[in-house]
């Protein structure tokens, strides 16, 4: 039809940033002409190439500011001038930008930024789980983010079983140490499960 169809990525306080130009749909693509792309940790670090962190945008067409916010948008900038854009991804050596979600979605697992639907994906897969939700809870005794999963099974499935099959398919860091067997999830009315409620749930940790 001569149509190009293409993905692209910005941001409301940069503007369009990276724009894909290929025909890999994995892709969000490349930084355009007159923009600077890096991946950084939460310290402000340049992280190497195929290493997940955070989108940081350096463009000459960056907002200054959040109107009615003082002092907002400064802390969404680093020293070098980049704006963390609260987007996790990966950048490969071609400068490919490989968006996985958003900051806020994922949990910080000694200090790695884990995908709960990633895990979720993994465990529904396994015979016997009908529903699945992940999250994390921070010990009082560590300080640290516990990582939990709630499981929906009618099959009597054991923690046992559950980390031997995540252990054959996932990071060891990506395995939740805490299982939890649910009737059913919490979810409200559009069908968003309630992890607030989950993470109520779990004491013993």
């Amino acid at each position: 039809t001569g149509i190009y169809i293409s993905d692209l990525f910005g941001v409301a306080e940069t503007g369009l940033c990276i724009l894909n130009m290929t025909e890999n749909i994995d892709t969000v693509g490349k930084a355009i002409s007159g923009v600077r792309i890096e991946i950084m940790d939460d310290n402000g670090n340049i992280l190497p190439r195929n290493e997940q962190g955070q989108i940081a945008i350096k463009s000459g067409s960056m907002a200054r500011g959040y109107y009615n916010f003082p002092g907002l948008f400064e802390q969404r900038v680093t020293k070098e001038g980049f704006y963390l854009s609260g987007d996790i991804a990966v950048m490969d050596d071609d400068g490919y930008v490989y968006v996985k979600g958003r900051k806020q979605d994922f949990i910080d697992v000694a200090g790695k930024k884990v995908d709960p639907k990633e895990i979720e994906e993994v465990l529904l897969q396994c015979k016997g789980v009908n529903d699945v939700a992940v999250f994390g809870k921070k010990s009082p005794k560590t300080n640290m983010e516990v990582l939990c999963a709630a499981i929906v099974s009618d099959m009597g499935l054991t923690r046992n079983i559950l980390v031997e099959y995540t252990q054959q398919r996932l990071a060891p860091y990506k395995i939740p140490q805490k299982f939890i067997f649910m009737d059913k999830l919490p979810r409200n009315s559009s069908g968003k499960v309630l992890r607030r409620e989950l993470i109520e749930t779990v004491n013993d940790i």
